[in-house]
């Protein structure tokens, strides 16, 4: 059960707690919509105080009934139509406060799921897996960091993390961690993190004490629910980290000793080491990861038709680094290094490509036999004295770590989070023991777990952008009023004609090749162009439009004046694509939007700026976060107690 010594210590702050009910539908046929001044998200703690004592020995029973069905590191959804499953999500709800009184919408939706579900005649015993492809963009429910805080006030502060983000447009999220002993004692409060509105990325972290847990493990769990604004239906799943040890005794490890309340941390690795992807100084800003195309803006460069890349898998990021471990009592296991290499043993190795803004990511691996993790093991080597483990999927453009065409999300600020569990064996006594590895440039990303004797994490390095598209070799660029050189042959420092400005400076050159059919124009005056299909032309009455949007017919503006488009056709194209970035610093700030742009074969269109700045906006269309002050008026009441409790938990008046 839960630990009698936490119970007696947590809080007592109540907050209105009824038995559960669930309500009946009654949703509205108009939407309307409530302006609101105060914050969208919450995050704050739910204590086991909300229980009674019958619901909390319940709590602790069906805790260990989601133990026996979920498997460890992989989300599941949650089977409402299992009685014990909902019971178990209603009272996690109650103790952040929420019930069918303070949260209605949430409990209408719920409602809904579970009668779904059992029309689905979903039996007890069972959850729901639902596996997404090998990297390909999706909604993720993962692990996160667990162990000793590090940022603690004692060695015995005890913390779990789980991280959400979800790719769909949502009426509401939440996600919440709790973390336990290996025998099933909650260690301290519920954490949880609400929105009213859509997920983009969260990591929710959970602390606690060891001093009241009854073995040497610590285990974090997580719920998350969603209502998808599309449709207004529910998603819930579950997530059950793995247990790991919280042994303070030098070189003991799982399985090795009891638990000790009290000694030194001895970590069996360092912190690790990254080398990739990480910034250049010379080059300010985020990291920018160059696909298909060059340029002096560029941190890396992977030109995958010139490499011979297999075009399966159109989104590339270069990753290097290492760990070492510490003590003298542990090597690296090298037999299992090489059975995760031939694919032969499991463990979990997730590469994760997520998106800060559109939500949702892109899980490499998850399982070390698919091919994708093995991948990542066949680029790992060893020290001589295998001390120290290195993994290289980046000195090799064709090693680059893969994920699919859906996870094109171009300009948009990106984040690589990876959890490796690196195989280490006892020197002397031939124990073996999984030391969890997380690295992330998330935004964010809490490491405070890194003192734990069995767990390593680095947050590292700044948001990271993918970029792509240019105009094909060949396109004439106008100069000097009338004439025109070929783009290939302008280098930086030239000037090109502009009808703002009347000539620019050429601040940068970029160049590529390009795997998508390119999108061919020609006008009814004799303009014919070739340009990628995110490249922007200037479209009277609309502005700049990207070339796949573009339609016979559409007035366009050109050297010899208004014309309209004759031809608009796809064709594959092999050749060098080309781009220029125009404006000094003095020009561009005599420039509005849009103005940096130049005549390629006579038609106005955007420079490299301009199509960064579309590029992002499509993908802000494409994948929407409510950041516009509103409210559905259905999440009236949810929102106001929310923003009631948050207030009473900081004292707010």
């Amino acid at each position: 059960m839960i630990h009698r010594r936490f119970v007696q210590e947590i809080s007592k702050k109540s907050i209105v707690g009824v038995g559960v009910m669930l309500l009946a539908s009654a949703c509205s046929t108009t939407e309307t919509f409530d302006s609101i001044s105060g914050p969208l998200s919450f995050e704050t703690t739910g204590s086991v105080s909300m229980l009674s004592q019958s619901e909390l020995a319940t709590y602790v029973a069906d805790h260990s009934y989601m133990q026996s069905l979920a498997p460890v590191d992989r989300s599941v959804n949650i089977n409402h139509a299992d009685p014990r499953q909902h019971r178990f999500v209603l009272a996690r709800l109650k103790m952040a406060g929420k019930t069918p009184e303070t949260a209605p919408q949430l409990f209408e939706a719920m409602e809904k799921l579970r009668t779904a579900q059992i029309a689905q005649k979903l039996g007890p015993g069972v959850m729901v897996t639902t596996p997404g492809a090998a990297g390909t963009w999706q909604s993720l429910h993962l692990s996160g960091p667990e162990g000793i805080a590090r940022n603690g006030k004692s060695s015995n502060d005890v913390m779990g993390s789980a991280i959400a983000t979800r790719k769909d447009q949502l009426n509401y999220g939440y996600v919440d961690s709790t973390v336990w002993d290996g025998l099933g004692n909650q260690l301290g409060d519920l954490a949880y993190f609400e929105i009213f509105g859509s997920m983009p990325s969260k990591q929710i972290v959970a602390s606690g004490s060891r001093l009241f847990a009854n073995d040497d493990k610590i285990q974090s769990d997580s719920t998350m629910m969603e209502i998808v604004t599309a449709t207004g239906e529910m998603r819930s799943s579950y997530l059950l980290n793995p247990k790991i040890s919280m042994n303070a005794t030098p070189g003991l490890v799982q399985g090795e000793s009891s638990f000790q309340a009290s000694g030194t941390l001895n970590a069996i690795a360092n912190p690790p080491t990254i080398e990739h992807p990480i910034q250049i100084p010379s080059i300010a800003g985020p990291i920018k990861v160059c696909l298909e195309r060059g340029g002096a803006d560029c941190t890396y460069f992977n030109g995958s038709s010139e490499t011979g890349q297999d075009l399966t898998w159109k989104v590339r990021v270069p990753l290097k680094g290492s760990v070492t471990i510490a003590n003298t009592t542990h090597v690296f296991d090298t037999n299992k290094i090489n059975q995760f290499k031939a694919g032969t043993a499991t463990t979990t190795t997730q590469i994760i490509l997520g998106y800060s803004q559109a939500g949702g990511g892109c899980l490499n691996g998850g399982n070390v036999t698919q091919p994708t993790a093995i991948a990542f093991w066949n680029s790992v080597s060893l020290s001589a004295d295998k001390k120290t483990l290195t993994w290289d999927m980046a000195s090799n453009l064709l090693n680059w770590a893969k994920f699919s065409e859906s996870c094109q999300l171009f300009n948009t600020p990106t984040y690589v989070t990876m959890y490796l569990g690196m195989p280490a064996i006892n020197i002397t006594t031939a124990f073996t023991t999984n030391i969890p590895v997380w690295v992330s440039n998330q935004p964010g990303y809490d490491c405070s777990s890194n003192a734990t004797p069995t767990s390593v994490c680095v947050a590292y390095t700044p948001d990271m952008l993918i970029v792509n598209s240019c105009l094909a070799e060949g396109t004439n660029i106008t100069t000097n009023g009338t004439n025109a050189r070929k783009i290939e042959d302008l280098r930086l420092g030239d000037q090109v004609s502009n009808p703002y400005a009347t000539n620019l400076t050429i601040v940068d050159t970029i160049v590529g090749t390009e795997i998508t059919p390119m999108v061919r124009i020609a006008d009814d005056n004799g303009h014919d162009l070739l340009l990628t299909e995110m490249h922007p032309l200037y479209v009277e009455g609309r502005g700049m439009v990207p070339a796949k949007l573009l339609r016979v017919g559409d007035p366009v503006r050109t050297d010899k004046g208004p014309s309209r488009l004759a031809r608009v056709t796809r064709e594959d194209y092999r050749g060098k694509v080309y781009n220029l970035k125009l404006g000094s610093h003095d020009e561009a700030m005599k420039l509005g939007v849009d103005q940096t742009a130049m005549y390629a074969n006579g038609f106005l269109v955007g420079d490299a700026q301009i199509q960064d700045r579309y590029q992002t906006m499509e993908t802000e269309q494409r994948y929407p976060t409510k950041s516009d002050g509103k409210l559905s008026s259905r999440w009236r009441k949810d929102y106001q107690q929310s923003l009631s409790r948050a207030a009473s938990a900081t004292g707010a008046h």
